[in-house]
């Protein structure tokens, strides 16, 4: 599952229009986050993972965005 999940998130942040450097420091922030949150998740369908995923990488690019600004 992991080449698909790691390819949802890169896709979310090329959309983001972010430079590469920075695409690169909030997909690794978004995929520690998925790992250090994953024993809380409490998703039941792979819909629901989707949707938890691009919260977090939609709150990574602002925090990104807002820090680079």
């Amino acid at each position: 599952a992991w080449p698909a999940l790691f390819g949802r998130v890169q896709a979310l942040l090329r959309s983001a229009r972010l430079q590469e450097d920075l695409r690169e420091e909030c997909g690794q922030a978004v995929l520690v986050r998925v790992w250090r949150y994953r024993s809380s998740y409490r998703g039941a369908s792979a819909a629901e993972l989707a949707a938890w995923m691009n919260r977090i990488t939609r709150n990574e690019i602002s925090r990104v965005a807002a820090r680079t600004a």
